[in-house]
């Protein structure tokens, strides 16, 4: 369903009957979002498994699209086109995120990858632009407290520390909208972090990893490493024969002999001939410059290809 993000998130919801008109019947129209202008930050002031847990308690009233813990895990409470119990007069608008930690807490490196990757999607999907956002009549990354009273009086959430943090998911999010990022997503931290994972996600000969499902089975990735690896080798070589074309060109050598600047000075005057050749001769340092870069590029570039061949075969 094209609510239901998981290859993002695991699914685990819906929260008890916590979400649309809450008679738990799923995919009414009354249950339904009217618009998703982007994706609100909380903290979740507990931990992972504690939220999740009191998000399924129906006496909680509380829900939210998705919880993320700190290590990157992230579980789908709520079906993106459905409206969740987070954030007042904000639910039906807005998609959320309960983030594992307290206040005054900043967001991990694997918390920020993740709601990169929710909102990269967001914006795929629903068009949320990839913003700050700081007004409930906003589009883009907001946070619980810019709802004031309306959304629950929620100020500080999810605090300083993490509102600093959203400029960098937003980058993060355009690099992977773009196709251009080298950051690993929540799954890949995850793999990585599994010392058993760790020499098949590596090896470049292959393109699908496989690894334990925590919910029992066998889950499989793409080798991400191994597609970045080789795009990274394409451009060294791409680099590499443009620099080895620049250098097979003939320098440019533009001394003035004796003879020439008598020739100019007899024409144009002494003071004439002298700038002219001081100015050839500071060209001619700057273009022996430029051949020492080129060649330390070379160099550099060749240690570059060397180093990213290696990798996943050590």
């Amino acid at each position: 369903m094209m609510g239901r993000w998981e290859d993002l998130a695991s699914w685990g919801g819906p929260a008890a009957d916590n979400f649309g008109d809450g008679d738990w019947t799923e995919r009414e129209p009354s249950d339904r979002m009217s618009e998703h202008r982007g994706l609100v930050i909380h903290i979740a002031e507990g931990s992972y498994a504690g939220t999740i847990a009191w998000e399924r308690n129906q006496d909680s009233d509380i829900s939210s699209h998705w919880v993320l813990a700190r290590d990157g895990r992230c579980i789908q409470m709520v079906d993106t086109d459905d409206r969740p119990w987070t954030q007042g007069d904000g639910n039906s608008s807005w998609l959320s995120v309960e983030c594992e930690g307290y206040s005054g807490s900043s967001l991990t490196q694997e918390q920020i990858n993740a709601i990169a990757s929710l909102l990269a999607r967001a914006h795929q999907v629903y068009g949320v632009p990839l913003q700050l956002a700081d007004s409930a009549n906003g589009y883009g990354l907001g946070w619980h407290g810019m709802g004031g009273a309306d959304w629950g009086g929620h100020y500080q959430c999810p605090g300083s520390a993490i509102l600093a943090q959203r400029p960098a998911i937003i980058e993060l999010a355009k690099e992977i909208i773009s196709g251009g990022t080298m950051a690993l997503t929540a799954e890949e931290h995850r793999l990585l972090q599994c010392g058993d994972n760790y020499n098949y996600y590596t090896a470049r000969d292959l393109d699908v990893i496989e690894y334990p499902n925590p919910q029992g089975g066998t889950g499989t990735v793409n080798n991400q490493l191994k597609l970045r690896t080789e795009r990274i080798l394409t451009a060294v070589a791409a680099v590499a024969s443009d620099v080895q074309i620049l250098k097979a060109r003939p320098i440019l050598t533009i001394t003035l002999t004796d003879a020439d600047r008598a020739a100019i000075a007899q024409a144009a005057g002494a003071a004439v001939a002298e700038s002219i050749g001081t100015k050839l001769d500071d060209l001619e340092v700057q273009v022996a410059a430029l051949t020492a870069l080129v060649t330390s590029l070379t160099g550099v570039i060749a240690e570059i290809g060397s180093t990213m061949a290696s990798i996943g075969t050590t």
